[in-house]
């Protein structure tokens, strides 16, 4: 223990080594409390901020009104000091920007005004705002700019909208009376359409009653055509046959004037025979009669009596050829008459064949016309059907135009146009924020991340003024050795979070609600950087600085103390857990803003473990490194 007093003893009571102490005691309290109270609270100082604006809007008249909207967003610009406006022209403001004079320009087209009075036409143009940005020469700036610039478009889109808004319902007074105009007249059309439907459920039962009819009359023609077909058929046939009887009837008249000739002379020889037969009778009598001797003898008797028979039966035949030839006379004329007779009938028959094939024809058509009629009858009664069935819809959709146009005309007549009506048209959503751990500050935000920084910054520093293995004399054990070492770091770290609690809480305005465990949480936080330090310089001498550095660079990108973890490259992430700064940055979060002190233990907890380990790892190193030394010295005191 007198070892460790010395050790003590002579750090603290050497000028040489209390200057730089107290220096590095501070080192955090610098870094931290500069940068956080440098920009505290940057954006609460915009109005220092120069921009350019420039105005070439021409005011346009539209319906009677004059429109100049350029010139309305600079005189409002001019009342605004949320930044430091600046109005002049388009050479003046380009050349600002080159030379770095302003960080950005806004600029309103020449046709910003008649662009809103487009609205009502088919092409509706929007107004557009051009925001010219320099974001090499600040990038936080051109993000403000354009923040900015979205405030404006916000407002005039808003301003736009209630004028818009206002101009429609101004016109909605009229609108409701014709609204009620047209509900009127659509109840007339609605009378209209139902008489019109009346009228043709008439005509569809008059159609539907000519059904019948119209049906038989097309099978009657249908029958008709049949029958006029066979008609012309038996026409054709019979009038074929009549000329051939005409034919057969000339072919007898001349037979007739043959027969009539062959029976004239017939006629002729048979009354010359009967003549002849007379004489030879009459002959033969005489001489009978004058030779009586010979009248007894029995032939010449007999021959006498057949005379006399032949003779009376020559007179017979000749009556009989002379009514022949009467009667073929007679008959020749009547043959004559009939052949006569028979080729008029064929004519006549000739004559109905064209009648029957023309009334064969006729039918066909007349079938053929009456199956369209019927075909077409039964096409207007279906359509008449569908046409009633709009007629009815169309009524009923006109009853209920009607009832809907006046309700739309009530509907109308009970808004009441205002100014809040008008805003809220305009603006109809509005975004409430519910900040569940509000910050009052950029600083009060980054401060996690820059005081964990400046205590990390404070342990590395103090590794280049301090020695964390020369002592005065040499050790009596490892252990010692690393609580010599060991004790200082601690004081070290307790006095810079002492420094800095006291200048951030009270002088820069941090506000923890337990400014004591703020303190306690910092000194623990400074405790296990100075472990980590501790142990790469122990272990590698001044390599060990150089592992100190790459430590710090990987806490500053892997660690979510600006960004989220999520936002960086995977191997960030794969680093993120493994670091002490990332939990003694959620730490500082939970003391500062969300009041979540389960996770201020849990991080503290896990803290503690990265310095007990070092810690551990930096005994294990000194007692190796005092073993060497025994060693050493037993064998320079053998020599």
């Amino acid at each position: 223990m007198n070892w460790l007093w010395n050790e003590w003893r002579k750090l603290f009571g050497s000028r040489k080594m209390l200057v730089p102490i107290i220096a590095m005691c501070l080192i955090p309290s610098l870094y931290s409390g500069t940068y956080l109270w440098t920009y505290w609270d940057p954006y609460g100082h915009l109005e220092r901020l120069p921009v350019a604006v420039v105005n070439e809007d021409q005011s346009v008249e539209y319906q009677g009104k004059t429109f100049a909207i350029g010139n309305d967003l600079v005189n409002e610009l001019k009342k605004d000091r949320s930044l430091e406006w600046r109005f002049m022209n388009a050479e003046e403001a380009d050349e600002g920007i080159r030379n770095r004079t302003y960080y950005f320009e806004i600029f309103i087209p020449s046709d910003f005004s008649h662009r809103a009075t487009t609205l009502g036409t088919g092409q509706p143009t929007p107004l557009e705002l051009t925001l010219k940005l320099n974001e090499g020469l600040n990038y936080i700036v051109s993000k403000i700019g354009k923040s900015a610039v979205e405030t404006i478009r916000q407002r005039l889109s808003e301003e736009l909208s209630t004028s818009y808004a206002k101009a429609i319902y101004e016109q909605l007074t009229p609108l409701s009376k014709g609204f009620q105009k047209a509900s009127d007249a659509a109840s007339r059309l609605e009378t209209g359409l139902v008489q019109s439907a009346d009228g043709t459920k008439a005509l569809l039962a008059g159609l539907r009653n000519g059904q019948v009819p119209i049906t038989k009359l097309e099978q009657g023609a249908s029958e008709l055509a049949s029958a006029s077909g066979r008609l012309s058929g038996g026409a054709e046939q019979l009038g074929q046959g009549a000329t051939k009887l005409s034919g057969g009837l000339i072919s007898l008249s001349k037979a007739m004037d043959q027969l009539k000739a062959g029976s004239t002379e017939a006629a002729q020889g048979a009354d010359k025979a009967s003549a002849s037969a007379k004489q030879l009778n009459a002959a033969l009598s005489n001489w009978l009669a004058a030779h009586p001797d010979e009248a007894k003898d029995a032939d010449l008797t007999l021959i006498g009596k057949q005379s006399k028979q032949m003779s009376d039966a020559i007179d017979r035949v000749s009556g009989g050829v002379n009514a022949l030839s009467k009667g073929v006379a007679e008959a020749g004329g009547g043959a004559e008459q009939l052949s006569n007779g028979a080729g008029l009938f064929a004519s006549q028959l000739a004559a109905l064949g064209d009648g029957a094939s023309k009334l064969r024809d006729g039918a066909a058509s007349a079938a053929d016309g009456i199956h369209k009629v019927a075909g077409g009858w039964n096409s207007l009664t279906t359509n008449v059907v569908k046409l009633s069935d709009g007629q009815q819809s169309l009524a009923q959709g006109g009853a209920e135009l009607s009832v809907g146009l006046s309700e739309g005309a009530e509907k109308a007549a009970s808004i009441h146009a205002s100014d809040p009506l008008f805003a809220m048209l305009a603006n109809p959503v509005h975004l409430k924020e519910q900040a569940l751990h509000p910050l009052p500050n950029y600083g009060t935000g980054v401060a996690p991340f820059f005081v964990s920084l400046s205590l990390y910054i404070g342990a590395l520093l103090f590794g280049n003024v301090f020695s964390f293995r020369a002592t005065s004399a040499a050790p009596p054990s490892g252990w010692l050795w690393f609580l010599s070492k060991f004790g200082v770091l601690a004081l070290i770290s307790l006095v810079q979070s002492a420094v800095a609690s006291l200048i951030l809480i009270p002088g820069v305005g941090l506000s923890p609600s337990f400014p004591f465990a703020f303190f306690a949480f910092a000194f623990l936080s400074s405790l296990v950087y100075m472990s980590v330090v501790q142990v790469l310089i122990t272990a590698f001498d001044d390599p060990g600085k150089l592992l100190g550095i790459i430590v710090l660079v990987l806490q500053l990108t892997a660690t979510g103390g600006v960004f989220p973890a999520e936002l960086t490259p995977g191997i960030m992430q794969a680093l993120h857990g493994g670091l002490p700064m990332t939990y003694s940055v959620e730490g500082f979060r939970a003391l500062l803003s969300t009041g979540d002190y389960a996770l201020v233990r849990q991080d503290a907890l896990i803290l503690v473990i990265f310095a007990v380990v070092p810690a551990l790892l930096t005994w294990m190193v000194l007692s190796y490194l005092h073993k060497k030394s025994k060693e050493r010295s037993g064998l320079l005191e053998g020599t």
